[in-house]
């Protein structure tokens, strides 16, 4: 799949919810309907991969663990 596709699907999503925010798994309600593809899921070694950021506490933790990558 490229990337152009996913930019597409992204613009599909609403905020429609009472949160009023976007969902990323969302993408998966454009692709999926009638389309014949497949969802297959995907193991990450290091779960700080895929940390969601919904406070600022969550923010500043998510950028620590990105200064520490950076400065090695």
């Amino acid at each position: 799949m490229t990337s152009s596709k996913v930019f597409a699907a992204l613009k599909k999503v609403d905020s429609d919810n009472v949160q009023n925010e976007y969902y990323l798994p969302d993408v998966l309600k454009v692709f999926l309907p009638d389309s014949g593809r497949t969802v297959r899921s995907l193991v990450c070694e290091d779960e700080k991969e895929v940390l969601g950021v919904n406070t600022v506490e969550q923010l500043a933790h998510v950028e620590q663990i990105m200064k520490e990558r950076r400065n090695g």
